[in-house]
């Protein structure tokens, strides 16, 4: 009866050895939980955007050229 051939990996066979080495190659990696500073200061960022727009439509307001406040130079001060 024929034996089995070693491999040069110690004696063991090639099939053990493939299993292990996917085995090995298998990572696990936590992720992080909750907001990072980029994406904090990208809201942050929006944010000011929004009122400051949102402030200089009142102001512009004031002299009827406002797209929100528009009416509201005539109206305030009129009852």
């Amino acid at each position: 009866m024929a034996r089995p051939r070693k491999s040069a990996a110690g004696g063991q066979s090639a099939r053990s050895t493939s299993r292990k080495s996917k085995a090995a190659a298998v990572e696990i990696v936590e992720e992080e939980s909750g907001m990072t500073m980029p994406e904090a200061v990208i809201i942050v960022t929006t944010l000011i955007m929004l009122a400051a727009f949102v402030m200089l439509d009142q102001a512009r307001g004031s002299y009827g050229d406002g797209m929100f406040f528009k009416d509201s130079a005539t109206t305030s001060g009129t009852e």
